[in-house]
């Protein structure tokens, strides 16, 4: 079931929990809550940062959403590399 979850946010990485609890409910018809979810995505190392930079990569859609979800984000509290550094 794990696996199969860890596939399933591969092919949408910008799931909320809401909507992979339905996905495990019609897949599998069980009721999971959501700090199970999250104790096993840490447990298969798929964190909030590794979901974000996979959907970041995947489309323009998905890229301005993360953008939008960022924007109450102080300019102070940003931290930027330089790729030479």
């Amino acid at each position: 079931m794990l696996d199969a979850l860890c596939e399933y946010l591969h092919e949408k990485p910008g799931l909320y929990l809401l909507e992979i609890i339905q996905f495990l409910l019609d897949e599998f018809n069980i009721q999971i809550t959501a700090s199970s979810i999250g104790r096993a995505l840490i447990y298969k190392n798929w964190t909030k940062k590794k979901i974000s930079r996979i959907a970041m990569e995947r489309n323009a859609d998905l890229r301005d959403f993360y953008l939008y979800r960022i924007l109450g984000i102080y300019s102070c509290q940003l931290v930027f590399v330089d790729e030479f550094g």
